[in-house]
């Protein structure tokens, strides 16, 4: 393992909002100084948000399939979660 792999790891998890404060003030001293980590930290929030753009576009253009709440809710009552009603 070199010295920057763990920088490579940390770069996805900085994306993703996963990093503590202090790994996260570490990784941010570190791009400070690398422009590969800098740039790989864009790619993959720019990834990120591309992915969930197409997951709301799909959501909102595609009909739930039949019977889908209906398990939903049958599950929910089943495991003792409570659901609110629709407003």
């Amino acid at each position: 393992m070199t010295d920057h792999e763990p920088y490579e790891a940390l770069c996805a998890l900085a994306a993703t909002g996963q990093l503590t404060a202090p790994e996260r003030a570490g990784f941010d001293v570190h791009c400070v100084q690398c422009p590969g980590c800098r740039r790989q930290l864009q790619d993959l929030i720019s990834i990120g948000l591309q992915l969930q753009l197409d997951a709301a576009t799909r959501a909102i253009s595609s009909p739930m399939p039949a019977g889908s709440l209906e398990r939903f809710r049958a599950r929910a009552m089943r495991e003792g979660i409570a659901l609110r009603s629709a407003p």
